[in-house]
């Protein structure tokens, strides 16, 4: 409830007579004219612990001649009084653990008004985040034989009543039940490797919400070094595509799409299709894991574990599946697939071994030195320079009616950011300028400053335009022409900036200055109501853009 008051003042030959009225009643003594001040602030006025500066406003009708409005106050926290037009004052910063409440006086002439001021209590210090410390070697090597790790710990700032935990996902690895007996350190059982294979295991440590992976690296059983064995076909480049758990069994299902071949940067991570070479070999691996990839397409490190062949595709972790796993062979003038009946595939922090057995019954072992794959500088095509534009000289455009309209369709590409495409257009003219935006998935809205790149390692950019190869479609930002509700031309966006600002009436302005792939600039603005629509909250749980696909070309 708003409260304001009203002093009503009444001059007269005998002196003043001072008395509190609503001002749409004014008393009248003797067809004097009444004085009413009143205090329009609303009371108590409220601040932060932090203070600051506080404004009383209040208004005079009928003021009596040499007579001025006056404030004063007991508190000492509260400074700076200051009477014009106005009443001013300073809050000082509140240091105590307590709220506390000041008044102001306000008086004109012998009528005298209280207004109070609360600040809120200062807030405690939070208690910092306590901090693991691994203190043994991480990561730490076991011998093949197996045995005992000790893995030795300091924690900072430690909670009363939490206690340090840790586990992991390897069966091979067993977290003993007295591990945690001595402060400081934790026991961990490693089982021996029977394999030809070095293996790697994560030991989770855990303490309050804080966690440290130790690594567990434990070598291969002695005279089985696949490294040296004839027979293993090394295939030296990893290419990989990551869907998250939508392919899953259950949601802590992931699924990594795998290519060991001998020609880099096999995916393209925005249409998931598949470019191979004559006279090149290329195995195909769909993986899932109990972990998923914190960087999402853009930066990938194979989980560590064994994967066994799963023929009926359950998409559990732990698995690699039948239908997109084969090996394709390819000669000068063609293609050979063989699949698979049976394997297994090891994945260290730096190694890749597969051993699998063909439909015909034989045996084939691959090897890959590398788990991680940087697909930040693969997403769309090396070249955008192809010269598409229809435009023969600079473009300035201004959107005099403009129409802003698009959506947030959420991590479209399951990279990490959420993909808006917006789309400028007029309604006098027959030409649209269409933008496909990557933001911050906690951005809200399209606000902001952008550059026009492929390079995923910026956080917010819009991507350049292309012709895709395969259909001839546009893909993402192009200025396009049209004529009788039909494009006829365009030009692709491949370098420039946007800027959106938010009008604060419903509106927003998007101001552009672009180059085509001829080196034209396209510069200009539109302001519209903002119809740009965010639907990431309703697609988290959809199909990704990119989808796996079990076709392939062969590109000579």
């Amino acid at each position: 409830m708003r409260k304001f008051f009203t002093i009503a003042i009444l001059a007269s030959m005998c002196g003043l007579i001072f008395t509190s009225c609503d001002k749409d009643n004014p008393i009248n003594n003797g067809g004097e004219k009444e004085t009413t001040f009143t205090i329009t602030t609303e009371s108590p006025m409220e601040f932060s612990a932090e203070g600051g500066t506080g404004v009383i406003d209040f208004t005079i009708e009928n003021p009596i001649e040499g007579l001025q409005v006056s404030a004063t106050t007991e508190s000492s926290w509260i400074e700076n009084i200051s009477v014009a037009e106005i009443i001013s004052f300073d809050v000082l910063v509140n240091e105590n653990l307590e709220p506390r409440q000041g008044i102001i006086v306000i008086s004109y002439n012998e009528a005298n008004y209280q207004f109070t001021v609360n600040q809120l209590a200062a807030q405690e210090d939070p208690l910092p985040d306590p901090v693991i410390n691994i203190t043994s070697d991480n990561p730490a090597s076991i011998p093949a034989t197996g045995g005992e790790c000790i893995i030795t710990y300091t924690i900072e700032n430690t909670i009363e009543g939490v206690e340090i935990e840790a586990l992991s996902e390897q069966d091979w690895i067993v977290i003993n039940d007295h591990s945690f007996d001595t402060d400081g350190q934790i026991s961990v059982a490693v089982l021996e490797n029977e394999a030809n294979v070095e293996r790697t295991a994560i030991v989770v440590v855990s303490y309050a919400e804080v966690e440290e992976e130790v690594v567990i690296n434990q070598a291969a059983a002695q005279g089985n070094d696949p490294g040296i064995d004839p027979d293993v076909v090394e295939l030296p480049y990893l290419s990989c595509l990551y869907f998250g758990n939508y392919y899953g069994a259950t949601e802590d299902d992931y699924n990594y799409s795998i290519i060991l071949a001998t020609q880099p940067d096999c995916f393209d991570i925005v249409t998931g299709s598949v470019e191979i070479l004559a006279n090149s070999n290329y195995l195909f691996i769909d993986l899932y894991s109990a972990k998923p990839s914190s960087t999402y397409n853009t930066y990938i490190q194979l989980p560590s574990g064994e994967y066994t062949f799963d023929y009926n595709d359950s998409a559990v972790a732990g698995t690699f599946g039948n239908y997109y796993s084969y090996y394709v062979e390819c000669s000068e003038t063609s293609n050979t697939e063989d699949r698979f009946t049976a394997g297994t595939v090891l994945i260290d922090q730096n190694r890749i071994y597969v051993e699998v057995t063909m439909e015909d019954g034989s045996v084939r072992k691959f090897s890959c030195n590398n788990t991680y794959v940087d697909n930040s500088q693969n997403f769309g095509p090396d070249d955008f320079n192809t010269n598409h534009s229809i435009l023969t000289e600079d473009l300035n455009i201004e959107f005099t009616a403009g129409l802003i309209t698009g959506s947030n369709d959420g991590d479209y590409y399951v990279i990490g950011k959420d993909n808006w495409t917006v789309r400028l257009a007029d309604r006098y003219h027959n030409h649209t300028i269409t933008f496909d935006i990557l933001t911050n998935p906690d951005q809200t809205s399209i606000v902001g400053s952008y550059i026009v790149s492929n390079d995923l390692s910026n956080e917010d950019m819009i991507l350049p335009g292309y012709v895709d190869g395969y259909y001839g479609d546009t893909m993402w930002s192009w200025y396009r022409l049209y004529e009788d509700g039909s494009v006829y031309g365009g030009a692709p966006i491949v370098d420039g900036t946007v800027d959106i600002k938010d009008n604060g009436d419903g509106t927003i302005t998007v101001d552009f200055n672009l180059k085509d792939d001829k080196g034209n600039t396209i510069s200009g603005s539109c302001t519209g109501e903002n119809e740009v629509l965010d639907f990431s909250n309703y697609s988290a749980s959809a199909a990704p853009a990119v989808k796996k696909v079990r076709e392939y070309v062969t590109l000579k």
